[in-house]
């Protein structure tokens, strides 16, 4: 591989004009010079197109490829690993930037280390004004496990032992390892969690972690983009929620078919269901309008499942007073009807 440059960065895009020429600067004023840069364009519709074309004229080491129908940052994360030609790969989120070393350093350290996986240290840049706890737990949140882990301990200190997290950004690895995740995951277009998905897969083929506190190599702006703290949910975005249960069944079903380092999966598949499950109808119940409840409620139950909804309902006591959460939605549909509201109800209550 000795003509292969050292590092790909991979840079998924998706309307990011705003933010894209800070991204796209830190990259490439690397002070590691033997970089390739990939940028894959998920079917943006705003200025990014032009301004990726624009850096990739003044830029060899940029290449520019596009989804004209969008993939999500799954799939477009996919595209540029394919892609990639580099000895080591790297992420980067187009509303976020590097260090200027962060690709020396971090190079460095993987190959001093001889490792699958290197984590490094992340700062959390304040974009909208939360507070400072807010800021300070997203900050431990991607801190690294400091030292080595081999085999099954790098899956295990991940995902049961929670001792470090998933994200994909505050981590360099090796391409082939990338490359044999990535061929791996579905083609499915996922809206949450992807990034467990994926590091579910590399953390059951690593053979070996290494985490070092560095200085800060990955500024992660928090607020931009869909990191923001809106608590308005239209049916829009509370689908998008309840879509977690499609990244459920491609684990699930990438548990079934391959073993490596995974242990517990059924434990893991369920509590994520859990967690996932009680959030939507957290969401469902707090922030979505009332008027949009009835369809809500069949959003819930289609990508739930009925029995398991009224369930985590019941269990989780979101309604305080006596009345069933079965004579709650009927009444609720019952009082909708009465104001003109056009509904099927079958659904609810069909055995």
């Amino acid at each position: 591989m000795s003509n292969s440059p050292k590092v790909s960065i991979i840079i998924p895009i998706h309307n990011t004009e705003k933010y894209i020429r800070e991204c796209l600067d830190s990259v490439i004023n690397q002070t590691l010079k033997d970089i390739e840069i990939i940028c894959v364009d998920d079917a943006s519709t705003d200025n990014t197109p032009a301004v990726l074309q624009e850096y990739a004229i003044n830029d060899g080491r940029v290449k520019v490829f596009r989804n004209e129908v969008s993939k999500s940052a799954l799939g477009a994360r996919k595209k540029g690993v394919l892609e990639a030609s580099g000895e080591y790969i790297m992420f980067l989120d187009s509303d976020d930037y590097y260090a200027t070393d962060a690709c020396e350093i971090a190079y460095n350290k993987i190959i001093e280390q001889n490792v699958d996986v290197a984590h490094f240290s992340v700062e959390v840049v304040n974009c909208c004004n939360v507070s400072e706890n807010r800021i300070k737990s997203i900050q431990e949140y991607t801190k690294p496990y400091i030292g080595k882990l081999y085999n099954k301990d790098i899956f295990k200190s991940c995902f049961i032992d929670n001792k470090y997290t998933h994200t994909p950004f505050n981590k360099i690895y090796r391409t082939e390892l990338c490359k044999k995740a990535y061929l791996q995951t579905e083609d499915v277009h996922l809206i949450f969690a992807e990034d467990l998905y994926v590091y579910f897969i590399m953390a059951n083929n690593a053979k070996s972690y290494y985490g070092w506190e560095s200085k800060p190599l990955y500024y992660y702006c928090y607020g931009r983009g869909v990191t923001t703290g809106d608590k308005i949910y239209n049916l829009q975005r509370f689908e998008k929620v309840c879509r977690h249960a499609e990244t459920i069944k491609v684990i699930e079903k990438y548990c079934r078919n391959n073993t490596g380092n995974i242990e517990k999966a059924d434990y893991l598949i369920d509590r994520y269901r859990t967690e996932w499950l009680d959030y939507s109808v957290r969401i469902f119940e707090k922030y979505l309008q009332e008027s949009d409840k009835l369809k809500g409620q069949e959003l819930l139950f289609s990508y739930w499942g009925k029995e398991d909804v009224l369930k985590a309902f019941d269990i989780n006591k979101w309604h305080k007073s006596r009345m069933t959460i079965a004579e709650k939605l009927k009444f609720m549909i019952d009082t909708s009807i009465k104001k003109g509201v056009i509904y099927t109800t079958q659904i609810v209550f069909k055995r």
